[in-house]
């Protein structure tokens, strides 16, 4: 807020000079002073209104009952495999993702000669074209570790959905044994990123107002609440900063408080 009474300082500043001006200007024409300055104030608050100096966020606690796909941990014959899609060695772990004999996608492991399926997907062959999901030129279908999402060490599982969608898991390592920390469905690709330069991803997002924030030790799904001006927001990795497109095209620069759970309105930029 530092930066909010700097610029309503500089506004007063400029209003009592304008104010002097009129007052020392040989203009013999009555001016109202009182009505230029009221209106050179409302015309300031309204810019700075506009601008919108804090973006509250909704949160919603993110648990096995809020995943698309629950966690339902099973164990797997490795006679009821009918195809294994790809996997990854991940430590003592390999990761996969399969088919069963009952048409069901599993998102497994293996362990010590061991396969649990950790999500299942039931009625594949109705969910998506095997060919597309098999295809071995897709960048899509892919098992990848991560050291530090979300306060979580890990892999994430990606898998084709459709033309214009695609499941994804994130999966800790933390605990004894692997779990699923989020599973979602998304229609672009999910990112990573640290939004307080601490060397830690703490915010998973796309392309628009979806993304996931972890906060005080706990993931959340975030919404912004000012649906309404706002068309766009991103996170720009580079400037650390988040990009909010509004409504009538201007582009505002935020950051994220976590006291106020809010975006707050960056006057640097």
């Amino acid at each position: 807020m530092r930066g909010y009474f700097k610029k309503i300082i500089c506004i007063t500043i400029i209003i009592g000079c304008y104010i002097f001006f009129i007052g020392c200007s040989g203009n013999k024409n009555t001016v109202n002073k009182e009505v230029i300055t009221s209106t050179y104030i409302e015309d300031a608050m309204k810019n700075i209104e506009e601008g919108d100096v804090t973006i509250p966020i909704s949160f919603i606690k993110v648990n096995n009952d809020s995943n698309l796909y629950p966690e339902n941990k099973i164990k797997l014959d490795q006679k009821n495999i009918t195809n294994i899609f790809y996997m990854k060695q991940y430590d003592d772990y390999k990761f996969l993702v399969c088919l069963d004999k009952y048409d069901t996608l599993n998102i497994a492991y293996e362990y010590k000669g061991t396969i649990t399926s950790l999500s299942q997907i039931e009625d594949w062959s109705d969910v998506v074209d095997s060919n597309l999901f098999t295809s071995k030129n897709s960048t899509i279908n892919k098992i990848e570790a991560f050291n530090s999402i979300c306060g979580h060490k890990g892999v994430r599982v990606d898998g084709i959905l459709g033309a214009t969608s695609k499941f994804v898991f994130y999966i800790s390592m933390d605990g004894l044994e692997p779990s699923i920390l989020l599973s979602t469905v998304v229609s672009s690709d999910l990112n990573e990123y640290d939004i307080n330069n601490d060397g830690y991803n703490e915010l998973i997002s796309q392309l628009d107002n979806y993304m996931y924030i972890y906060d005080e030790n706990t993931l959340y799904y975030a919404t912004i609440e000012k649906v309404d001006s706002i068309k766009q927001i991103y996170f720009n990795d580079k400037s650390h900063l988040f990009e909010v497109i509004k409504s009538n095209g201007k582009v505002k620069y935020y950051t994220y408080d976590s006291n106020l759970k809010s975006l707050m309105l960056d006057y640097n930029k």
